[in-house]
């Protein structure tokens, strides 16, 4: 008798509509409130799913929910629907791209894991570095021009993402109706709730949408609400919540891209960065949780997760670094540098010092040529070229060292001192200079005119 399947078609089937159908949904929104005011747009969306759904359910003979079941999927309805979808809503329709507002909805299971920890979840060191990761990717986010000139926009997607986390761990504590009517009874207070704030703050049809905005209407309530939410909910049930909001880190590459295709959008290098580094805290959190990330299944990272930990807060920060450098005021020319050398020198001298680093023997000559090596060359030739490469040229051009010097990094390491690399990590190089291509590209593309 075969053993059961370890990936359940109805899973499976979740999954893809979180990851695709969802990621999908960014870009209708944006097309959507084009033509409709974004709070009615939701709010007939939602109230059209929650009636057919009900209706359909009922039909079925499925129970009506109790009082208390209606309470807790009316709570529920509108921490997620009512605030989170209604925020992005509202967002897009101040002008955020699609694309940047998934990326803010990228922050979700950083808020979950947050929200977990107050219902007793125990979090790992791993868990604590992503979150730590993710408010620099939030940090970095919110210095791009696209929420730069829509701070309401900025606020309303985090208050978005954190509504929808809350109320996706709460929704595991509270009696819900079974199956699919707990979707429906939400969506229908969540519908009412958003047509009532839709009038009480005054939006209204200017005129009757085209064809556009009705099929924009229609893909949201039957894909994005009957479908893809009652995917998420079946998930919230059956995996982990870091699990379920998983979807979180595949969505804004997926609204990137069609918005890129269909409407002509763009996203800055300041979002491209905060992306990555937003993306990078999601893996890094679901490492503790699921124990799945491709790098880290090497052994080489695999023997030292701090490692892992700090590759990747080392790799945000000199990100953090390089962008903002752009926004401060520097000393000119190879002065910026050798101030910039002194400080963190000086740090890393007092950080030595405090961690009980010492000298256990004087170094040989290989030690010594090793220091001048690093000084000269990885220090006063290299780093200065950088800080002149950011000054000199967009900083996607400066930056394009990331997929040259992997490469060059283990092949020296095999030929002089016997290094190797695994599977695992090859597959890994692969993919992750992939993802700089893919965001160097446009970028290199698209120059911007010099302002004199």
């Amino acid at each position: 008798m075969p053993g059961p399947r370890r990936f359940p078609l109805p899973l499976i089937a979740a999954f893809f509509a979180l990851y695709v159908i969802w990621g999908s949904t960014y870009l209708v929104i944006r097309i959507g409130v084009e033509y409709w005011p974004p709070l009615l747009l939701a709010g007939i969306r939602f109230c059209t799913a929650g009636v057919l759904m009900y209706g359909f359910l009922r039909w079925r003979g499925v129970p009506a929910p109790t009082w208390p079941q209606w309470k807790a999927a009316g709570m529920i309805g509108i921490l997620l629907l009512t605030v989170g979808n209604g925020g992005v809503s509202v967002a897009e329709h101040m002008g955020v791209s699609s694309g940047v507002a998934a990326l803010a909805v990228a922050t979700v299971p950083l808020f979950t894991l947050l929200c977990g920890f107050f219902w007793g979840a125990r979090n790992t060191r791993l868990e604590w570095a992503g979150v730590l990761l993710g408010i620099i990717g939030i940090a970095m986010l919110n210095m791009g021009s696209t929420l730069q000139s829509s701070p309401l926009g900025a606020v309303l997607l985090l208050m978005a993402a954190a509504s929808w986390a809350f109320g996706s761990v709460w929704s595991r504590h509270l009696p819900l109706p079974q199956g699919a009517m707990a979707s429906a009874a939400e969506m229908l207070v969540a519908g009412v709730a958003l047509l009532i704030v839709s009038a009480l703050s005054g939006e209204h049809l200017k005129a009757m949408p085209p064809l556009e905005g009705w099929l924009a209407l229609a893909y949201l309530t039957v894909f994005g609400s009957i479908i893809a939410f009652n995917a998420y909910m079946y998930l919230l049930k059956h995996v982990r919540p870091a699990a379920a909001t998983s979807y979180a880190y595949v969505n804004p590459a997926v609204a990137v891209l069609l918005g890129i295709v269909f409407v002509g959008e763009s996203i800055g290098l300041e979002e491209a960065l905060a992306m990555l580094v937003i993306i990078s805290a999601v893996l890094l959190m679901l490492l503790g949780i699921i124990g799945i990330a491709m790098l880290n299944m090497g052994s080489t990272l695999q023997s030292s997760p701090l490692g892992a930990v700090l590759l990747l807060m080392a790799a945000a920060s000199w990100a953090f670094g390089s962008v903002w450098s752009r926004h401060l005021p520097l000393p000119q020319g190879a002065m910026a540098s050798a101030a910039e050398m002194l400080v963190a020198g000086v740090a890393l001298l007092i950080v030595s010092a405090l961690s009980g680093e010492h000298l256990k023997a004087m170094p040989p000559l290989e030690g010594w040529l090793a220091l001048a090596y690093l000084t000269v060359f990885g220090s006063i030739i290299a780093f200065n070229a950088y800080m002149y490469l950011l000054k000199h040229v967009r900083p996607a051009a400066a930056t394009s060292y990331a997929y040259v010097n992997p490469a060059v990094a283990v092949l020296l390491g095999i030929v002089f001192v016997g290094e190797s690399i695994g599977l695992e990590e090859a597959l890994a190089m692969l993919v992750i200079i992939s993802a700089v291509l893919l965001i160097s590209l446009p970028q290199w593309r698209k120059p911007k005119p010099e302002i004199r």
